[in-house]
């Protein structure tokens, strides 16, 4: 069974992969049979393809992957750049552990349902051990500059060169509820 293909699909590859394989004149040819599979393409497409099988076995890294509602919040106005204040609120030296929630705001978002409030706070995942306000801050600046519009993950160590989230991460992203220990707009207590 072969599968004729003009590019990986986009939703495989992150922006400035894909934009390589969307230049490929002729289309990539994938044939799989019950014991092999062939793939012939492009040695630039093959070195793309190796990146992010390399990217997926390390860690996504650096990321501004997130909840499919991300999107809806974003086209209604919501940006990352609303957990700023919350974070300059952050006390440097307060210690977080693994799970904790660290900030949250509301956004007024819009579908064809009308209008709703999302949540869209910043937590830890991942951590071995505890991290202080000062990296979160720090980490979340990395993030603004990443690019990444509303939501997305940071390594915890990634000023440090390390960028596999499995070594702990800072995640933004929408949530189905306020969390018990925090309140809109202000650092989430312990």
């Amino acid at each position: 069974m072969c599968l004729i293909s003009h590019y990986i699909s986009a939703q495989l590859l992150p922006p400035s992969i894909s934009s390589v394989d969307a230049q490929l004149p002729h289309p990539s040819v994938f044939c799989a049979k019950t014991t092999s599979i062939l793939v012939t393409m492009r040695s630039n497409s093959f070195i793309a393809a190796a990146a992010v099988v390399a990217q997926g076995v390390a860690g996504l890294g650096i990321n501004c992957h997130g909840d499919v509602l991300c999107g809806i919040a974003y086209i209604s106005g919501g940006r990352l750049s609303h957990l700023q204040d919350v974070f300059n609120k952050l006390d440097d030296n307060r210690k977080y552990d693994n799970g904790d929630d660290v900030a949250c705001i509301e956004l007024d978002s819009l579908n064809y349902n009308g209008k709703f409030t999302s949540t869209l706070c910043a937590y830890i995942q991942n951590s071995e051990g505890d991290v202080t306000g000062a990296t979160l801050k720090s980490v979340f600046k990395e993030l603004q500059t990443f690019g990444c519009a509303i939501c997305g993950s940071v390594p915890l160590h990634y000023a440090k060169g390390d960028d596999d989230v499995n070594h702990g991460e800072l995640t933004i992203n929408l949530v189905e509820e306020l969390p018990e220990n925090c309140k809109v707009n202000e650092p989430c207590s312990a």
